[in-house]
């Protein structure tokens, strides 16, 4: 039989039992050196099309319709907002705006807000969470607010030209929760009154936000552990310094004849 044994004298006989118990040790440090924070984890990514979107005194936007492609995030979608970049119109109620996602979700996010008022270089935000929707009529400025629809058919059923889709339309951003934001993102512009004009300088925003996968979170080790440890009772490791001597396999006496 073949024994593993340390060369020096006073040092422990290392048994299959101890060398299981360091293999593990090993494996139990070596895991806990990239620790999951929750396998889930909201992941939010905003994206743009800054390009500037031209709203004719009346008839489609240009371009008609403005997209977004998305890429690179993972997960579906649990929350979703859209910001207008420099809204600029002389009769605010006048337009009309169609978000369309990559699964043909369609969303009425704005229809004839703010009667009477000229938008100048406002810079709007659209989530369901907001506390409160723009007005009918008169003057807002820029921040946070519901998608709001106060056209005068039923809501969401305003006419928007091809290619976009057909009403009726979605009133709340939610009806996007739970799919999958890849994919190309459309906003649809349209201005249905004659005699007034305007732009969104700025182009849009789209954020989005998931249940992803969350990154691994990288952590140190305790201080003092050692990545591999023979036993607990071994007098060498690396976090003592002690270097460990070399192992050798001996035989038995050779039977004299």
């Amino acid at each position: 039989m073949y024994v593993d044994r340390y060369i020096g004298r006073g040092t422990p006989f290392i048994s299959r039992t101890n060398s299981f118990v360091a293999i593990k040790s090993f494996l139990l440090v070596l895991f806990s050196l990239v620790v999951p924070a929750g396998y889930l984890k909201a992941n939010t990514q905003s994206f743009t099309n800054a390009t500037s979107i031209t709203i004719p005194d009346s008839g489609s936007g240009s371009p008609y319709p403005s997209s977004i492609n998305v890429a690179g995030i993972t997960g579906t979608i649990t929350n979703a907002t859209i910001t207008l970049n420099g809204f600029n119109h002389s009769w605010a109620s006048d337009v009309d705006m169609l978000l369309v996602g990559p699964a043909g979700q369609k969303i009425l996010i704005v229809s004839d807000v703010g009667d009477g008022f000229s938008p100048s270089n406002l810079t709007l935000t659209l989530s369901d969470a907001a506390a409160s929707s723009l007005p009918s009529s008169g003057a807002f400025t820029s921040g946070t607010y519901k998608p709001t629809d106060y056209s005068a058919n039923p809501p969401g059923t305003d006419t928007f030209p091809a290619p976009a889709p057909a009403s009726p339309y979605a009133t709340t951003l939610s009806v996007l929760n739970g799919t999958d934001p890849t994919g190309t993102w459309s906003l649809f512009i349209v201005d249905d009154g004659a005699g007034d004009q305007g732009n969104l300088s700025g182009g849009w925003t789209l954020t989005i936000t998931t249940n992803g996968p969350a990154s691994p979170t990288l952590r140190r080790a305790p201080t003092g552990a050692s990545l591999l440890s023979t036993s607990a009772t071994s007098s060498c490791s690396a976090a003592t310094g002690t270097r460990c001597p070399a192992k050798t396999r001996s035989r038995p006496p050779t039977p004299s004849r």
